[in-house]
């Protein structure tokens, strides 16, 4: 495949080149730290329990995203050889003003959109702007994250549960000095709320940059190929995708698509080069410790990647800064990765196998809506892509990736009796539905431009009707998530259950009562935060009849209940526990208004210290 010429910069190009880069390099980043993570469990070096040792880790992981982003940006600048994100609009003239500034930044629109959101929510006082974070399995990451940060390391021998994410999130919440305390885990919530929200934007940053490299590379204009990449990063707002998983806490799914995301836009932007085969071994390693059911999709692409490394000239010019006759040089990057990411994935890999096994996959887990809609189109328009540039090695891998996926959910639904719209065939498929989403939007753009072609009676009506509904689309989608950040997603009563999990003597209580039945099984489950320095055993997961209460009192030395009701009213409805004790709710929060970003800055320069706050 002959390589392109290099295309005029975008308008505003340093600061676009750098967003492009910023998936891939906090890919890498999160990679090294995972490593760090375990081989720290095999020197005995609990650096996620200490300060001044998580500082020191994590200024070192913001070090490579910044370095690794700068060097990316400058190759981009130079123009790597093959890369499917090249101009075509400059091979006919679409080199002016307009189209530059369109190609630059259409297709990061919507990751802007949603920072911004995040950004705003900032200024909403209370507990307001985590109401929505408090449902689903949001709750039960707070715990695993607490407890990541109380062991030190990572560790699979007694959790089996995937944690990159939490591994990166147990450093950053440790960098902050925060304490195991009711405060802390204010600073937790917060941090891991943001957190997810501002991965989300990644994810639609990343599936935008893949969908506009998709494009170019089907031939597509660079104006359409940026209105491609723009239409697939708004989609990721759907409510079917964004409403539905943030507000379910699926975490390690968010982690996932960005995963896959990052290696197709590799894998169609640089497939011939270094930098993609760290980073999509990068998305392997990561991969591992997220959600092992899709390792075969991110594979995919490292296989190719790889392989493009050692067969110079497979899918289009070699790595620029490759000497010419460095085979063996190639070999070498690439078995080293292979090694890096194979050792690493080995514990997690282990712990699921012999802790979990494939018939975990039973577990009813939350309801996760398949978004059918998306799915369809998805399938469909790889299979168009699939049949109609079959001959491009890199447009195939991207289609079955895309089609592998969604195949994996019926065949792990047959494989377990179960059917695939249950939990996690069900993920299966959502994960195909955005990963799909880049060729929904470039196959969209070719209809679009065969309808401009012919400009003409019904052709221009229809081709006009399109473009005002994928408009309303992309703004509808766009002021979606303005619902989640403005408190307005389905979600438990954030004050209730955070007043009464910061209540002094909270983690004395085997039991909630408020009076709500979710909000009393979240405030139990989060009560485990307290307790991950003493035990790994954890509270029963769902709801609880006053029997099973009643059994959990009977079993503890002090009974405890921690409850918004009157003493006669607890007394009344434990009678089970004749010494039941009662821990009145307190009436309002711990003061904790301090964003995490200026927790780090304030604590390095007052303290600088190392005091370990499980201490």
């Amino acid at each position: 495949m002959r390589a392109s010429a290099a295309p005029a910069p975008p308008e505003g190009g340093v600061a676009r080149r750098l967003l492009g880069e910023l998936a891939p390099t906090v890919v890498v980043a999160m990679a090294a730290l995972v490593v760090v993570a375990e081989l720290a469990r095999w020197v005995d070096w609990p650096f996620l329990s200490s300060v001044a040792w998580s500082r020191v880790v994590l200024t070192a992981a913001v070090a490579l995203v910044v370095v690794t982003s700068l060097r990316g940006a400058a190759v981009s600048a130079r123009g790597s050889a093959g890369s499917g994100e090249r101009d075509r609009g400059s091979r006919t003239g679409a080199t002016d003003r307009s189209t530059r500034l369109l190609a630059g930044w259409a297709p990061a629109v919507p990751a802007l959109v949603l920072t911004g959101y995040a950004v705003v929510s900032r200024f909403q006082s209370g507990p307001g702007r985590w109401e929505w974070f408090l449902g689903g399995d949001s709750v039960r990451h707070v715990v695993m994250t607490a407890a990541e940060r109380s062991t030190g390391f990572l560790d699979y021998s007694v959790e089996p549960y995937p944690r990159a994410w939490h591994t990166l999130m147990a450093c950053v919440w440790s960098a902050t000095g925060a304490h195991g305390d009711a405060a802390g885990l204010l600073s937790l919530v917060d941090l891991l709320s943001t957190g997810i929200w501002l991965l989300y934007a990644l994810l639609s940053l990343a599936t935008g940059l893949t969908a506009q490299a998709l494009g170019a590379r089907c031939g597509l204009p660079a104006r359409s190929a940026a209105l491609c990449g723009l239409v697939a990063a708004a989609l990721t707002l759907v409510p079917t995708l964004i409403s539905n998983y943030l507000v379910l806490g699926l975490h390690s799914s968010v982690v996932g698509a960005l995963l896959l995301a990052v290696t197709a836009r590799e894998v169609v932007v640089r497939p011939a080069t270094r930098r993609a085969v760290v980073v999509t071994g990068s998305c392997v390693l990561v991969m591992a410790h997220t959600w092992q059911l899709l390792l075969p999709a991110a594979a995919l692409g490292f296989a190719l990647v790889a392989l493009a490394q050692l067969r110079p000239g497979l899918v289009g010019a070699a790595d620029p800064g490759r000497r010419t006759g460095s085979g063996g040089a190639s070999a070498a990057w690439v078995g080293g990765t292979v090694l890096v990411a194979a050792a690493s994935a080995v514990p997690s890999l282990a712990a699921v196998a012999t802790k979990v096994g494939i018939q975990h996959a039973t577990d009813a887990g939350v309801d996760a809506p398949v978004p059918f809609v998306l799915l369809t189109l998805a399938l469909v328009s790889s299979v168009v892509l699939l049949v109609r540039r079959r001959r491009d090695l890199v447009v195939v891998t991207v289609a079955l990736a895309v089609l592998g996926t969604a195949l994996s959910g019926p065949l792990l639904a047959a494989r377990v009796g179960i059917s695939p719209t249950t939990y996690y065939p069900s993920k299966l498929l959502w994960h195909a539905a955005v990963l799909g989403l880049a060729p929904t939007a470039v196959l969209g753009g070719r209809l679009m431009g065969m309808l401009e072609s012919r400009a003409k009676g019904a052709a221009r009506v229809l081709w006009l009707g399109a473009g005002a509904a994928i408009g309303a689309v992309v703004l509808g989608c766009l002021a979606n998530p303005l619902i989640g950040a403005s408190g307005a997603w389905p979600s438990p009563h954030g004050a209730v259950v955070l007043r009464a999990v910061t209540t002094p003597r909270a983690a004395d209580a085997q039991v909630v009562w408020t009076g709500d039945g979710a909000d009393d099984t979240i405030s139990r489950i989060l009560l485990d935060y307290y307790r991950v320095a003493q035990t790994p055993a954890r509270t029963a997961q769902g709801g609880l009849d006053v029997a099973t209460e009643c059994q959990l009192l009977s079993e503890s030395d002090a009974p405890a209940v921690l409850s918004t009701r009157d003493e006669p009213d607890v007394r009344a409805r434990y009678a089970c526990a004749p010494d039941v004790q009662r821990i009145p709710v307190r009436p309002d929060l711990p003061r904790q208004s301090v964003s995490v970003i200026r927790k780090i800055a304030v604590s390095v320069i007052r303290h600088g210290g190392a005091r370990t706050p499980w201490a």
